[in-house]
């Protein structure tokens, strides 16, 4: 990619909202940016994670590289938990509608 189009890039990611520039100085170099990830950005990695997962289990590429705990090394996973805490495996997921104003799914 060309110093260009990374910078495109970087710029549509900060006007989406998903990153900000936060200038830095290394001693005696010039005044750089460096772009993190907002909350929303930090919001979205799990579905960046998500979609890492399956293209590590499904595609043929055998990568090596995998999501890990860096507090004590074992691989880790992306997973759905409701608001209790419990997992929930993809035959107990369902969508409710909630209205405007209401904390609780309306009954189907």
């Amino acid at each position: 990619m060309t110093k260009a189009a990374t910078s495109a890039r970087l710029g549509e990611l900060v006007d989406a909202g998903l990153l900000v520039r936060r200038p830095y100085r290394e001693p005696g170099q010039r005044v750089r940016d460096e772009y993190v990830l907002t909350e929303a950005g930090t919001e979205l990695m799990s579905v960046v994670w998500s979609m890492f997962e399956w293209g590590r289990r499904h595609l043929a590429d055998d990568s090596r590289l995998r999501l890990t705990h860096l507090g004590c090394r074992a691989d880790a996973t992306v997973e759905i938990r409701c608001a209790e805490g419990h997992p929930v495996p993809p035959e107990e997921l369902g969508v409710a509608l909630r209205r405007r104003g209401t904390a609780t799914p309306e009954p189907e």
